[in-house]
């Protein structure tokens, strides 16, 4: 396959509906329908209506913000340098510091956020971004790195400060290893209020065409 830049499907694009308002919300859809496409659709609409705005992209792994990175280089080539790629922890933090009024655009982990706010000493860092997006946002609970993030987030929020518009991508919110229906939709609404997420975003306008690249995962798979 080619590069075929932001060719978004129907079903993309519904996913993106939500967040295109500016609303906080999960994204949620199977594995290979391109969850990474939708997202960097929303940030070329987020940058193109907001020209000053930092998006930050998080995964907790170095292998997957590198895909990230690639994805960005191949999907939006014209936004390659505004954007910058950040791997690690703690030995990068300061890098972060110096180029948030350099780059638009920063894929990262959230340790280095995370180590940013410890070394200044102040949360409200956080208010740089305008746009932040939690891949595999499952993780978002109990003390992962996600949930300490949000944590800061929400305590900013208490103080009525301007914060970034929160995303999360997701093939699936779990259930925390729930036995009961019940247990399992209190895990999800645990997922959902610690990313202050009251919406998700799923396709029900056009399930036909999502469920043909459900089914065929070695069309959709890259993005």
């Amino acid at each position: 396959m080619g590069n075929r830049g932001l060719e978004m499907r129907n079903y993309q694009l519904e996913l993106s509906s939500l967040a295109l308002k500016g609303q906080n919300t999960i994204i949620h859809a199977a594995t290979g329908t391109g969850k990474t496409m939708v997202a960097f659709y929303i940030i070329k609409r987020h940058l193109e209506k907001n020209p000053s705005g930092k998006v930050a992209v998080l995964a907790e792994q170095n292998f997957l913000v590198e895909q990230h990175f690639k994805a960005l280089k191949d999907l939006l080539p014209e936004l390659e340098k505004k954007s910058i790629l950040l791997s690690g922890t703690k030995e990068n933090s300061p890098d972060l510091q110096l180029m948030i009024n350099e780059k638009s655009i920063f894929i990262l982990t959230p340790a280095l956020i995370e180590n940013t706010i410890k070394s200044l000493g102040d949360p409200s860092f956080i208010c740089k971004f305008t746009l932040m997006f939690f891949d595999e946002c499952h993780h978002t609970h109990k003390q992962d790195t996600y949930k300490r993030l949000m944590n800061e987030y929400l305590l900013l929020k208490e103080q009525r400060k301007k914060l970034p518009q929160i995303v999360g991508l997701t093939a699936t919110l779990g259930t925390n290893r729930a036995n009961s229906l019940d247990k399992a939709v209190d895990h999800v609404i645990t997922i959902m209020a610690n990313l202050d997420c009251a919406k998700i975003s799923t396709v029900e306008e056009n399930m036909e065409e999502y469920n043909k690249y459900r089914s065929d995962y070695s069309e959709s798979k890259r993005y």
